[in-house]
C-alpha cells in the first residue's frame, strides 16, 4: 500500500503590497522643510552680524531663487526615478509652466495688471478682490491649463498624480517670478530667502486645490462645476493670503508702524501650506475610501 505524502499548504502572506508610486506629500514636506531651514538659518546669521557684502547680493539672491528648483529635483524628481511606477513628464510640465510664466504671465502683470500701482494703497477688501482676479486667477489658470493639456489624458492614474504635476508646475512658475525679482532688485540673503519661500508657498498652496479638482474630475464622479470652482477657490486663497500676510507683516503697534516682521510672513506661508495640504489630503482619502466601497458593493 502506498504511503500518502501530506500536501503542504502555503500560508497566506501577511505582506502589504508595496505602494508603486513616489510619496507626493512626503516629498513636498521635505522640499519645504529644507527651504524653511535655509531661510531660518540665513535670518539667524544676519542677527549674529554675519552679512555678505552688497556685491554678492545678486548671485546670492539668484542662487536662492533657484534653490526650490534644485530641491524639487532632489526630493520629487529623483524619487520618481526610483519608484516602481514613476510619473513621466514632470519635467515637461515644469518647463512649460516656466515658459508660460515668463512669456505670458510676467508681461501681462507688468503691462496690463500693474498691481503695484493701485493695490498697495487700497483697502483690505479691494486688495483681496484685486489679488484674486489678477495674480491669483492668472497663476491658477496657467497651472490648470498646463497640467490639463499635458497630463490629463495619459498621466493621471491616481489622484496623487494630479498633485505631483501641479507641484511641478508650481515650481516652474515660482522660479520664474523669484528669478525676475532677483534680477530686478537683489536683496540681502535673509530678505531674499523669505521672498523666495513666499513665492513658492503661494504657488503650491492654492495649486493643491487645483490638483484636487483635476484628480477628482479625471478619476472620480465630480459635479459639473468642480474644475471651475477649484480654480476660483485657489485664486481666492491666493488673494486672501497675500492680503493677510502683508497686513500682519506690516502691522501697526499703537500709533507707530513697527518694523516688518519676516517671521510672521513665514508663519503665514507655512500655515497656509499646512492647512490647504491637510484639507486636500483628507478630501483625497475620503474620495478613495468612497471609491473602494463602491467597488466592493459592485
Amino acid at each position: 500500500m502506498r504511503a500518502t505524502v501530506p500536501r503542504l499548504i502555503t500560508p497566506p502572506s501577511d505582506e502589504t503590497p508595496t505602494y508603486p508610486y513616489a510619496r507626493v506629500w512626503r516629498n513636498f514636506a521635505l522640499q519645504f522643510g529644507v527651504l524653511g531651514a535655509v531661510t531660518i538659518a540665513l535670518y539667524v546669521t544676519d542677527l549674529l552680524g554675519l552679512r555678505l557684502p552688497r556685491t554678492l547680493y545678486l548671485p546670492a539672491h539668484v542662487a536662492l531663487a533657484l534653490l526650490p528648483l534644485g530641491l524639487w529635483f532632489l526630493f520629487s524628481w529623483l524619487p520618481e526615478r526610483r519608484s516602481t511606477e514613476p510619473r513621466v513628464g514632470l519635467e515637461t510640465v515644469l518647463i512649460v509652466a516656466a515658459l508660460a510664466a515668463s512669456g505670458a504671465a510676467l508681461p501681462l502683470i507688468g503691462s496690463v495688471f500693474q498691481v503695484e500701482r493701485w493695490l498697495p494703497a487700497a483697502d483690505p477688501v479691494t486688495r483681496i478682490v484685486g489679488f484674486t482676479v489678477t495674480l491669483g486667477a492668472l497663476q491658477e489658470i496657467v497651472t490648470y491649463l498646463v497640467v490639463r493639456s499635458l497630463a490629463w489624458e495619459n498621466w493621471l492614474r491616481v489622484r496623487a498624480d494630479a498633485l505631483a504635476y501641479v507641484g511641478a508646475a508650481a515650481v516652474g512658475y515660482a522660479t520664474v517670478f523669484a528669478l525676475n525679482e532677483a534680477l530686478n532688485g537683489a536683496s540681502a540673503p535673509p530678505a531674499a530667502a523669505f521672498a523666495v519661500f513666499n513665492w513658492v508657498a503661494l504657488s503650491f498652496a492654492p495649486s493643491f486645490i487645483v490638483g484636487y479638482g483635476l484628480g477628482e474630475a479625471r478619476l472620480g464622479t465630480p459635479t459639473a462645476f468642480l474644475l471651475v470652482l477649484s480654480v476660483a477657490l485657489a485664486a481666492l486663497i491666493y488673494g486672501v493670503t497675500t492680503t493677510l500676510r502683508a497686513a500682519l507683516v506690516n502691522a501697526r503697534l499703537g500709533l507707530t508702524v513697527s518694523a516688518p516682521s519676516p517671521l510672521i510672513g513665514l508663519a503665514v506661508d507655512v500655515g497656509v501650506l499646512a492647512a490647504t495640504g491637510l484639507i486636500v489630503a483628507l478630501l483625497i482619502v475620503n474620495s478613495e475610501r468612497r471609491e473602494r466601497e463602491r467597488l466592493l458593493r459592485g
